[in-house]
């Protein structure tokens, strides 16, 4: 059960992050370093969704590390890096290739 709190975490996480990244990609330029863009990202759902994901994907990741051991948990939450690479929005664009 453990592992599958663990590897539901890091997928959450993953997609959060994705998410995220794919809406602050979307956000005006003008707004870059400011406290605007915070602004403008609450009002986009990708962006919430992805805030939702990454809550989610913390909490499963508490439930795992509370009932195993962190030896087992750590290198699943890990994961999270791999989780990226099958979704389109995860991987680089060309221009920062």
């Amino acid at each position: 059960m453990v592992f599958a709190f663990a590897l539901s975490a890091a997928l959450c996480l993953g997609f959060g992050f994705v998410l995220q990244q794919n809406a602050a990609q979307r956000a005006p330029m003008s707004d870059f370093l400011s406290f605007r863009l915070l602004l403008d990202l609450v009002r986009m759902p990708r962006w919430l969704a992805g805030l939702g994901l990454m809550v989610c994907g913390m909490a499963l990741g508490a439930v795992a590390l509370g009932g195993g051991e962190i030896s087992l948990v750590e290198p699943l939450l890990a994961t999270t890096c791999c989780s990226r690479w099958p979704c389109p929005a995860g991987r680089p664009s060309s221009r920062w290739a």
